[in-house]
């Protein structure tokens, strides 16, 4: 451990090199420990759609029951904060977007010299500053859906996290496949989006797209991760559910959407999904969704197409994957 002024930045360059938000957060914590000398290290996800208590009570439960003071002092004060709890020191650092604390860097040492402090306040600062260029990078602005670019990592985390728990219980894909709880791909578009912007106009469309992701938002889970690749074409990638659950969430989006504009314009959707697994590339599994979003479109739109369930009662033919196709 050492904080000279050429390990200080070195350590600064290396923080900043990773361009996922997850590296980047690894990254964090990785030079915090490797500067200074610390027992504990966390960064804290403040969950805004919780209320202040609640805040609270998820923030200790990730961190530990010592941690309640310093953290809600800095959630009220929107400011570094020093305590001392028992042999040990805490400091709690605030992590903002746009004036609103999202993150709260939780560490705690034996002892926190003044030098100490500065330097996790300023490497605080140059993650802050370096999270909103990664955050506004991977993010679509008019949805604030996560965009294509964004898409990749997350598949591939998925897909990790799958084989380490093939991996820790020993078990078969085939195996696993019996599971009732499951990783899903869902593809889906709005149905002759083009007709309704080509009726009503580009910037009615827009409000139909934003309308769209808040019912969105609405129906699924914060563990589920939402993107726009672009026009009206939407992806998720749905958090472990069993297939009824799956099943039952999808079609409450499906309904709601059909719903909520009346008679002025009917808005329904198309979707394709696939289990994800930890064998099949990650463009492999999306040519697959979207070829079971293929055959509803062709079918009539407005239904839900699970590509194995298509597979298996003769729809559609398996999919043949050439060889070096890239589509990402």
């Amino acid at each position: 451990m050492t904080n000279e002024p050429e390990a200080v930045l070195e350590s600064i360059v290396q923080m900043t090199e990773r361009c996922q938000l997850d590296s980047l957060a690894e990254s964090l914590v990785s030079t915090v420990r490797e500067m200074v000398n610390v027992e504990q290290v966390e960064i804290l996800k403040v969950d805004s759609h919780l209320e202040p208590d609640e805040v609270i009570n998820n923030l200790i439960t990730l961190s530990a029951e010592s941690a309640a003071d310093v953290l809600v002092e800095c959630l009220k004060s929107c400011s570094t904060v020093k305590l001392s709890s028992g042999v040990f020191e805490q400091i709690a650092i605030p992590i903002l977007l746009k004036d609103a604390v999202v993150m709260i860097l939780w560490i705690t040492s034996e002892h926190f010299s003044a030098q100490d402090v500065q330097m996790l306040k300023g490497f605080s600062k140059v993650y802050e500053n370096f999270l909103s260029i990664v955050i506004e990078s991977e993010t679509d602005p008019l949805t604030g859906l996560l965009n294509r670019k964004a898409f990749l990592p997350r598949l591939i985390k998925v897909a990790r996290l799958i084989k380490e728990e093939l991996d820790d219980y020993a078990v078969t894909p085939q195996e696993s496949a019996l599971s009732s709880k499951r990783y899903w791909l869902c593809i889906f578009d709005i149905d002759k989006f083009k007709v309704i912007n080509d009726t009503f106009g580009h910037l009615y469309g827009d409000e139909i797209l934003i309308d769209f992701v808040k019912m969105m938002k609405a129906t699924f889970s914060e563990l589920d991760s939402m993107f726009r690749f672009g026009g009206d074409e939407f992806v998720i990638i749905m958090s472990k559910r069993n297939k009824a659950e799956m099943m039952k969430l999808c079609e409450e989006f499906s309904h709601k959407l059909s719903i909520h504009h009346g008679k002025e314009v009917q808005v329904t959707i198309s979707m394709g999904i696939i289990e994800i697994n930890s064998v099949e590339e990650s463009s492999e599994l999306l040519m697959k969704a979207d070829k079971a979003l293929y055959y509803v479109k062709e079918t009539g739109r407005n239904n839900i197409g699970i590509y194995e369930d298509l597979i298996q009662d003769g729809s559609i033919v398996p999919l043949k994957i050439e060889d070096d196709i890239e589509i990402f």
